[in-house]
């Protein structure tokens, strides 16, 4: 087996196993970056997370309001100088379930309990 294929053999894994860790915590891996960078670096728009993960705005939008309906993150009007701007940031209640979910899912993910 080449290289290559060896590395998408244990890629698919270790991204298979986050995403059942995720899965436990009713997020997807996707949802739980988009929720890890809004705890690490604070409120950002949507065109700031579409550079971050490098995708079109209008997906990272799509991305968000399923956040937005899980009552995960909120959708801020009006803190910049042109109201059609959105600050997205995280609930107070999903920064307190970020703080026990991240080191759960880290633990989880090492095998430890």
């Amino acid at each position: 087996m080449d290289y290559l294929s060896q590395w998408y053999i244990e890629y698919r894994s270790v991204s298979s196993n986050l995403n059942a860790i995720c899965h436990k915590h009713d997020i997807s891996l996707e949802q739980f970056l988009y929720l890890e960078r809004l705890v690490m670096e604070g409120t950002q728009s949507p065109s700031e997370l579409a550079m971050v993960f490098k995708i079109s705005s209008p997906i990272v939008t799509r991305k968000l309001n399923v956040l937005q309906d899980k009552k995960m993150i909120e959708k801020l009007r009006g803190e910049r100088q042109d109201q059609r701007l959105v600050n997205i940031t995280i609930t107070e209640w999903e920064e307190h379930r970020q703080s026990t979910a991240v080191p759960t899912l880290g633990r989880s993910f090492l095998g430890q309990q």
